[in-house]
């Protein structure tokens, strides 16, 4: 069990790393949509906006750093990391903002 979390964690991991390194902005696979980080409300928050650039909506509006925001393959869905508790962890919500939860906790 220990060994599969593990091993869930570095694939999860490798692929955060790849997108927020390789991608600046994320585009839904099945939307028009766009994801995007901006410090305009005070501090880092995910925001999503059509292409050109209206409708833009702060997502997390929450007082934690959240960023590196990543489409789900179905677009239904955003995974995000976030200091909520004191640590990065990443965090999924659906694609209008709500049901955000913790998907992985760091150890400690």
């Amino acid at each position: 069990m220990k060994m599969i979390r593990l091993l869930v964690f570095a694939i999860v991991i490798l692929f955060v790393l790849h997108v927020s390194v390789s991608v600046l902005f994320a585009k839904a696979p099945t939307t028009p949509k766009i994801l995007f980080n901006s410090l305009r409300d005070g501090n880092q928050e995910v925001y999503i906006m059509n292409p050109d650039g209206s409708e833009q909506k702060n997502l997390t509006r929450h007082r934690a750093l959240d960023r590196d925001a990543v489409w789900s393959p179905t677009g239904e869905q955003i995974l995000f990391e976030s200091d909520r508790d004191g640590i990065r962890d990443l965090y999924l919500m659906n694609a209008d903002g709500s049901n955000v939860r913790r998907v992985f906790r760091k150890a400690i």
